[in-house]
């Protein structure tokens, strides 16, 4: 019996400890809700990206927005998230790839996609992150 607790209490402790995906990046945002969380933009603007959205720019993130729904949010990394390593270590266990995003006669920028968490990193090529783009689910509406 005593044997029996104890194995049904270590399969709960894993069971428990295991990761679970976030769901914060699976699910719709409508601007109500952005405007809850962030309150009144401190500007808005054509997307130039799509001239179909509009841009919802705060202090230091920016939120493309088309209809009523969130389609990305655009944000400077935080300190810890500032070099390519970080990132990489990170997404260890997820999808991601890498690819070219702008290139000029002195330097390149690239794309880590995580397809997993719908997450781009934009990065330069001595490795340090520009921005960080999360998509909202917005661009199924």
């Amino acid at each position: 019996m005593k044997f029996i607790v104890i194995l049904v209490l270590g399969l709960v402790m894993t069971a428990c400890s295991q990761k679970k995906e976030s769901k914060k990046y699976k699910t719709k945002m409508s601007v109500h809700q952005l405007v809850e969380l962030e309150g009144e933009p401190d500007s808005t603007k054509v997307s130039p990206l799509d001239s179909e959205s509009q841009m919802y720019k705060y202090d230091s993130t920016s939120y493309q927005v088309k209809g009523e729904y969130v389609q990305v949010k655009f944000r400077k990394p935080l300190q810890v998230e500032e070099t390519i390593q970080y990132w990489r270590h990170k997404f260890a266990e997820d999808d991601f790839y890498i690819e070219l995003y702008n290139e000029t006669e002195h330097t390149s920028s690239f794309k880590l996609i995580n397809k997993t968490k719908n997450i781009i990193v934009v990065f330069e090529q001595n490795g340090s992150v520009q921005r960080i783009a999360e998509d909202f689910g917005g661009n199924d509406e």
